[in-house]
């Protein structure tokens, strides 16, 4: 296959008009000579200015840029999935666009870093809470670890894709494609392409992104009827971890990773059990017994006795906790 571009960034764009201003003027920083880089963007049925930025902007940059318009809003993981389908780069990145990016990143991270040596490129990021940041100039950073991709996966966070840039050669032979659920994609993107033999992985100390820390919907745990459909998406999450875990018996390291990412997206349960058990108790005792024969506990401390013990109430009695909440609070603030 021909790429006529040297980078294809990836962008789902769903209802982010308030941050795009900050965005796009980011993207425009990233390399002196355009063309070299692809932009394809997903307006995934937003309703509010998103398009219309989305369309000014690829009128300024007719050479370098893909508008993918989809009516109706049909998810991060299949927008993600149309973009990989039209994408013409040599190298695969994706980019969230409520976030933010030092200037000439891309291009840096290009020059100095992807050879033929290396199938996916691995960068640390920077996390904003609580406020907006202007990019900075690139930081040229230094290779920190570089081997296979199932030894970076015991060792590094591998729960998002917009810290990795991706040969698209490998991704095709791969066939890699995002699974269909609301939240985490990026967690089982990762997993299906890292678990692979042969993938050659580098991870260079380049703080060149920025992201921005906003409330989610996952976090808003109200009397929602989408609470169970988080659950569901949830757990289809963990099921898919269990899959995985069966294929590696034979390396008890990598089982005990992926275990501990399970644990980590259990813990997500725990807030949306309260609400939920109100709704349909037996349904959530179901799926608490399900974890319990996966041996999943959302505070597994990994060491066993009584702290185990005592986290594994937060699953199954939640309610216990936020009945101790005030008394724990008023013990702590003397």
């Amino acid at each position: 296959m021909d790429y006529p571009f040297e980078l294809s960034v990836l962008i789902p764009c769903y209802n982010v008009d308030r941050y795009l201003d900050l965005s796009l003027w980011c993207l425009e920083q990233q390399w002196d000579d355009e063309e070299s880089m692809e932009i394809v963007f997903v307006n995934d049925g937003s309703t509010d200015g998103t398009l219309k930025k989305l369309q000014s902007y690829c009128r300024k940059h007719p050479n370098n840029t893909v508008l993918i318009n989809k009516e109706k809003n049909g998810g991060v993981a299949q927008a993600r999935n149309d973009a990989l389908k039209v994408a013409r780069g040599r190298w695969i990145t994706f980019f969230d666009p409520d976030d933010a990016l030092s200037a000439g990143a891309y291009q840096a991270l290009y020059n100095d870093y992807l050879d033929d040596k290396v199938d996916i490129l691995s960068f640390e990021t920077n996390i904003v809470l609580g406020a907006d940041v202007l990019p900075l100039p690139h930081y040229r950073g230094q290779v920190v670890w570089e081997g296979d991709s199932k030894a970076f996966y015991k060792k590094y966070q591998t729960d998002v894709t917009w810290d990795l840039i991706y040969s698209h050669q490998l991704l095709d032979r791969l066939g890699a494609s995002f699974q269909g659920v609301s939240f985490l994609e990026g967690e089982l993107f990762n997993l299906d392409v890292f678990l692979n033999e042969g993938i050659r992985v580098r991870r260079v100390s380049s703080d060149s992104y920025y992201y921005i820390a906003r409330s989610s919907s996952l976090s808003s745990v109200g009397n929602s009827p989408d609470n169970f459909e988080k659950v569901q998406d949830l757990m289809t999450v963990i099921e898919y971890m269990e899959l995985k875990k069966q294929q590696h018996q034979d390396d008890p390291r990598l089982v005990e990773r992926i275990q501990m990412k399970q644990c980590r997206v259990a813990r997500r349960l725990v807030p949306l059990f309260l609400r939920c058990d109100q709704v349909d108790s037996n349904r959530i005792n179901q799926i608490r017994q399900q974890l319990k024969q996966w041996d999943i506990n959302p505070y597994k401390t990994f060491t066993g006795g009584l702290k185990d013990a005592s986290y594994n109430l937060m699953l199954h009695w939640p309610g216990v906790l936020m009945a101790l909440r005030p008394a724990l609070k008023r013990f702590l603030s003397r």
